[in-house]
């Protein structure tokens, strides 16, 4: 059974997942070179449950061109937070 909402996106983000993201975003340059290259991985990493359609899909679909500094993105954790959080 797949986690996928209707269209054939994954599930989103639950608001501890988007949270522990961000928080790692904002402070760990190891995890932001794991998120610039495999951005799915780093899902998994920050505790984004996906099973294996959704982990193709978000390899298919996710791309990092470039990331946000560090400060820029603890600054602005509230607002993205509420953003990537989809009830």
């Amino acid at each position: 059974m797949s986690n996928q909402n209707p269209g054939g996106r994954p599930a989103p983000l639950t608001p501890e997942v988007a949270d522990r993201l961000l928080e790692l975003l904002a402070s760990d340059d190891q995890f932001r070179d794991l998120f610039a290259r495999d951005p799915a991985a780093a899902l998994i990493q920050a505790g984004h449950q996906a099973n294996a359609d959704d982990l193709a899909t978000l390899k298919r679909q996710l791309k990092v061109r470039q990331l946000a500094p560090k400060e820029a993105i603890a600054a602005a954790h509230d607002g993205w937070l509420s953003w990537w959080v989809v009830a």
